[in-house]
């Protein structure tokens, strides 16, 4: 009995001893957990039961610790297969045993050298961010200077200072002012022609809401030049104060003084749009330097070619005039009517230097005027016929300076549309020609 006892026991060893075997050999499918190894029923005697049950239990474990390494190897296998980079991530419920929450680990890009991902990402921001705060900045520059170039007045309390009249109308208006000096009986009327209006310069003063005007002056009697200012209401542009050394002009027209020697005539027109333009000069026989200034323009006329008809008036002024009661109107007037015959022909020039050399301001005889025209080289028989009509031609050249409102002379009209004076003849005529259509 005992003996069969045994051999049943040693059965249920063997049958025990070759599922292990069979274990060993079971090939683990990562995916698909294996199916647990379901042991037959086997018949046993009440006997048995309890040593049978501590043996079964012994042999389960074993089962157990078995499937574990299989699998456990398995997927070693497969992770050792697989060499892309990867991340792993610990379960929030395997913690370590120092408790530690659940960490990254990043792996580099290219093997044993370079840069993560991590470090990647934030070099790309920063260099965004380096990007976006130049724009910025650039966009700030921008703004500022158009800021500055929609307020050219400045600026007060963060608004734009819009005066009623801009800058070029301020000129404009202070150009009349000047042009107003060349009717005074002074020095003065020398100042509309000796203005550098190309260098003056305008500024609004907000505070007291008015223009100021800078002139630079080139002074022809010290030779100095030195700078004049003006201001003038912000409301209408009138004058509120010349310069402290001035005085006002005495009548302001339209007339502009527009530099180079210049005064615009604004009721004027040009007489021609093409070359030659016309020259007058006009003056009192009287006046004083009046053959010495004349000499000088038909010499700087001859320089000028074709460009300009220079023609030459007399009139009769207060110098003139002032001499009626003494020597009479016909003695007097004489000397006029003599240079306006001699103007057309060609020794003109040679005519009016004699005649200077001996002049003293007061009326020649008509046998002195003679002898110079016949040694000054002159037709005698045009001299002669001129005279015929000289006092509609006296008339006439009244007329015209009356047009031109000329009432100090020597004056010179360029083109029918600029005055000046003798000793800014070639700067006017320059300034008139580059005017014309077509000019350079």
């Amino acid at each position: 009995m005992s003996k069969k006892k045994n051999s049943n026991l040693k059965k249920k060893v063997d049958k025990k001893s070759d599922l292990k075997s069979k274990s060993k050999n079971v090939k683990v499918n990562v995916k698909n957990k294996p199916k647990p190894i379901k042991s037959k029923k086997i018949v046993k005697s009440k006997k048995l039961v309890k040593n049978d049950v501590k043996i079964d239990s012994k042999i389960n474990n074993n089962i157990k610790n078995v499937k574990t390494k299989t699998k456990t190897n398995e997927v070693n296998k497969i992770s050792n297969d697989v060499k892309v980079p990867k991340i792993d991530i610990q379960d929030n419920n395997n913690k370590s045993d120092n408790g530690k929450e659940p960490f990254f680990l990043i792996k580099p890009v290219i093997k044993n050298r370079g840069l993560d991902y991590l470090h990647i990402s934030l070099i790309a921001l920063v260099i965004i961010l380096i990007a976006f705060i130049a724009i910025l900045s650039t966009f700030h520059v921008v703004k500022s200077v158009t800021s500055y170039k929609s307020c050219p007045y400045g600026v007060s309390n963060s608004i734009c200072i819009q005066p009623k009249y801009n800058s070029s109308q301020a000129l404009s208006s202070a150009e009349t002012y000047i042009a107003g000096y060349s009717n005074l009986n002074s020095s003065l009327s020398l100042l509309p022609y000796y203005i550098d209006m190309n260098k003056s310069t305008v500024s609004y003063l907000n505070n007291s809401k008015e223009w100021l005007v800078v002139f630079p002056y080139n002074d022809p009697l010290l030779n100095e030049q030195y700078n004049i200012s003006m201001l003038l209401y912000g409301s209408n542009l009138s004058l509120v104060e010349p310069f402290t050394q001035f005085i006002r002009p005495v009548s302001v027209t339209k007339n502009k003084a527009v530099g180079n020697g210049a005064i615009d005539l604004a009721s004027h027109t040009y007489c021609n749009t093409t070359t030659p333009i016309p020259t007058y000069f006009i003056t009192d026989p009287y006046a004083y330097d009046s053959l010495g200034l004349l000499s000088n323009v038909i010499n700087d006329s001859k320089a000028f070619n074709n460009k300009i008809t220079p023609n030459y008036y007399f009139i009769f002024t207060g110098y003139s005039q002032s001499l009626y009661s003494n020597y009479g109107v016909n003695k007097t007037q004489l000397i006029g009517k003599y240079l306006s015959c001699a103007s057309t022909q060609p020794n003109f020039g040679t005519y009016v230097q004699n005649l200077n050399k001996i002049f003293s301001y007061t009326p020649l005889s008509n046998k002195t005027l003679v002898e110079e025209a016949i040694k000054s080289g002159l037709n005698m028989s045009d001299m002669s016929s001129c005279f015929y009509n000289i006092t509609s031609t006296m008339n006439y050249q009244a007329e015209l300076a009356k047009y031109y409102n000329v009432t100090q002379t020597p004056e010179i009209i360029v083109n029918c549309k600029y005055e000046t004076i003798p000793e800014r003849f070639n700067s006017t005529v320059n300034y008139s020609l580059s005017k014309l259509p077509g000019a350079k």
